[in-house]
């Protein structure tokens, strides 16, 4: 419902900001959505709440080793209002873009190797560090751009990373001759899945070692076992320790 009616169709982009509030401070404006957010790998709350997003309970699973309770609620009280920015314990990852496995991982490499950082192409974290970078120097459209960087194959194409928008599965036609054979339908192109990574006990594993569910841009869900398919390989789930390491500055 967002998309059909958001400008060109677009998917919320990350959480854009973050808030500075701390219990110590009175509830107030002043200190809610005042901070760019470059922690936090979930939806842009604040464009989702509330009326597309009525309750934010949906964004937590219980599963997790971090799981809060009330955790979007000022001082995680449940008797506060919600704090669409609030520092949460993030359950699930989102990025806004289309994340597919040959964004993930080097050109002929198995996205399951043993140690996974032999598979993934740096290109593509460096393309989102440097995007948490123009973020946190407030550029207030980083989040809602798309971005190319290089494959590292030998002829070092420039894989392009599109925003979430409805229809943008035909830009990922590889083949015009043959669009069918060559294309990547909305059934296969994850949105959202639990938070997994290889640091376990830091970054949160929500089903350790079993595996997560992974929301599809169609609209359906399904379980994917761990080490599996994309996003639920051990190249990504380095590719994000990487990328959490970014973010907490580790």
């Amino acid at each position: 419902m967002y998309a059909g009616e958001s400008s060109k169709q677009r998917w919320p982009q990350l959480k854009l900001n973050t808030s500075t509030w701390t219990p110590e401070v009175p509830i107030s404006p002043n200190y809610t959505c005042d901070m760019p957010n470059t922690t936090s790998l979930l939806p842009d709350i604040q464009v989702l709440y509330p009326e597309y997003l009525t309750g934010l309970e949906i964004l937590q699973c219980s599963a997790a080793a971090n799981f809060t309770p009330n955790d979007w609620h000022y001082n995680d009280d449940a008797a506060n209002p919600i704090d669409p920015c609030a520092s949460t314990e993030d359950s699930y990852i989102y990025f806004g873009w289309i994340l597919l496995p040959e964004h993930v991982v080097l050109p002929g490499a198995d996205a399951n190797a043993i140690p996974p950082e032999i598979a993934v192409n740096d290109r593509f974290l460096n393309t989102f560090f440097n995007v948490l970078t123009e973020r946190w120097w407030d550029n207030k459209t980083a989040y809602d751009q798309d971005y190319t960087y290089q494959t590292l194959d030998p002829s070092a194409t420039e894989a392009p990373l599109y925003r979430l928008r409805e229809g943008v599965e035909r830009f990922l036609i590889t083949d015009i001759n043959a669009p069918a054979s060559g294309s990547v339908s909305q059934s296969n192109i994850p949105v959202m899945w639990d938070r997994l990574s290889t640091g376990f006990s830091r970054d949160g594993f929500n089903h350790v070692p079993g595996g997560a569910n992974v929301l599809y841009m169609d609209g359906h869900a399904a379980w994917v076992s761990f080490p599996g398919k994309h996003p639920v390989t051990r190249a990504f789930a380095y590719a994000l320790t990487e990328l959490y390491d970014a973010m907490y500055g580790t």
